[in-house]
């Protein structure tokens, strides 16, 4: 990104390819693609490279390239709405594989809350302060920006963020945000606290979703590859594509958890506890995943429920069903065993058991486990 000796001049932008693991030092910059306003109309003009080549893009992606024109030399920025392209679904989907790296590897991340969120009349300069000096944090964590889900996984894995407002830029690490940590947790953002400290405390995919399971996205799809970054998984994460529905997405992702995490309190969940009905057309056995209660009562009872009978190298869960639809309580811990999923139905698959979990799709086979 060259300099801006006129500020009158348009933004002009030249590619650079580097190697995942050959790089030099880059900035990257999380914002919302359509602003305050969420005006996402393509009515903005940028020009890339030697041939001054015409890109279309938003208001509010224009605004932070030229608040990031640097005003000698040049600046290195990786900016998805630029990097990526938007119409390759095949691109998209390597490149949300890339994102954990792009943004836990880069010098700082731009926090951009919009163009009316920065003085108008830029210094060369501007001020750099700790977060604890902003004024009215909780009137910011309000604005549109902190409502979407990708903002959540480029700040927590970034090393080092800087937010421009007024006219000052203000500086988030780890300490300022312990420091805040108390009123971070009751602010309409509660994951901030965990910005910049990357994957050091390990989330789970329960704490994940429950921490993003408010947060708003243009595709329903983003709502889970849009956090995929943060998942700590001892095998591989499951695989993003835009070439299926949102339905085969969201059965897919939890034949994952029951197939590679072994966690049945999925199918406890399912019919068990009185959650609001919702409206997505998915098998009975998955669960209201975009109910943030739900997630915050999964938490509890899976770290209630662990059990580890001899003879499994995982924990299972222990599933009472003493107030639910799916059986008589017998008392003891159970296990899923070969579990499969119809890729055109969603059903489970069906073996012979001692126990079996029906629903409107298919049923769910248990076993019992040996007595501890």
């Amino acid at each position: 990104m060259p300099s801006k000796s006129d500020t009158r001049y348009p933004i002009h932008l030249s590619f650079e390819v580097f190697e995942d693991d050959h790089y030099p030092d880059y900035d990257t910059v999380s914002y919302a693609w359509g602003g305050e306003n969420n005006n996402r109309d393509h009515n903005c003009l940028i020009y890339i490279g030697d041939y001054w080549d015409i890109l279309y893009t938003t208001q509010n992606c224009w605004a932070v390239l030229r608040y990031l024109r640097p005003w000698s030399g040049t600046r290195l920025v990786w900016l998805d709405f630029i990097c990526i392209n938007q119409s390759d679904m095949n691109e998209k989907t390597q490149q949300i594989l890339k994102m954990g790296n792009i943004y836990s590897r880069c010098n700082q991340v731009f926090l951009w809350l919009g163009q009316d969120a920065v003085s108008h009349d830029q210094a060369a300069l501007p001020s750099r302060r700790p977060l604890e000096y902003l004024q009215g944090l909780h009137q910011i964590l309000s604005r549109n920006y902190f409502t979407r889900v990708w903002v959540v996984q480029e700040l927590v894995l970034s090393p080092r963020i800087s937010m421009p407002y007024g006219s000052n830029v203000f500086e988030v690490y780890p300490q300022s945000l312990e420091n805040m940590a108390e009123n971070l947790a009751t602010s309409p953002a509660p994951w901030l606290s965990l910005a910049t400290r990357g994957l050091s405390h390990n989330h789970s995919w329960t704490e994940v979703m429950r921490m993003t399971s408010l947060s708003k996205c243009s595709d329903a799809r983003d709502s889970l590859y849009g956090v995929l970054g943060l998942w700590a998984s001892g095998g591989s994460l499951p695989i993003p594509s835009y070439a299926i529905s949102y339905q085969h997405m969201i059965i897919g992702m939890f034949a994952w958890l029951l197939i590679h995490e072994h966690d049945l309190n999925i199918l406890l969940a399912a019919k068990c506890i009185s959650f609001a009905e919702y409206e997505d057309p998915l098998p009975s056995w998955i669960p209201p995943w975009r109910n943030h209660d739900f997630w915050q009562w999964f938490i509890n009872v899976s770290s209630r429920n662990q059990v580890k009978p001899p003879g499994l190298t995982f924990p299972v869960k222990r599933m009472s069903y003493n107030n639910g639809e799916l059986g008589p309580p017998y008392g003891r811990p159970w296990h899923a065993s070969q579990i499969t999923v119809d890729h055109n139905t969603g059903a489970l698959s069906k073996t012979p058991t001692l126990a079996i979990m029906s629903g409107r799709h298919g049923a769910v086979s248990m076993s019992r486990l040996p007595k501890t």
